[in-house]
């Protein structure tokens, strides 16, 4: 029973991990897309909001929330430049998302 249990804890934490990189890499896309940020750059800020909306979740008091600033580009930048910096991020935000 727990090598079933130990399966499913491996799976849950996958599926995170794939969700936390299609995040990172989703925020930080458009952020290198306008000019806003280096790719590295841009990554990392991803990360800290993605440990900061963790750590707003478990404050009771909503300090931490009413505190988050969601990073948003400065310029409308196009769709499809988006999801082509996003698909090249990707590789990057799975090892960033590692490190969480």
């Amino acid at each position: 029973m727990s090598n079933g249990r130990n399966v499913a804890v491996e799976m849950d934490e996958e599926n995170y991990r794939e969700r936390s990189t299609e995040f990172v890499a989703g925020l930080a896309a458009p952020l290198v897309a306008a000019g806003d940020y280096s790719r590295a750059d841009a990554i990392k800020l991803a990360v800290k909001y993605l440990r900061d909306s963790q750590e707003a979740d478990g404050d009771n008091t909503g300090t931490l929330e009413a505190e988050l600033d969601f990073p948003k580009p400065s310029r409308d930048v196009s769709p499809a430049q988006v999801q082509q910096i996003k698909n090249e991020l990707m590789d990057a935000a799975r090892d960033a998302v590692e490190n969480i």
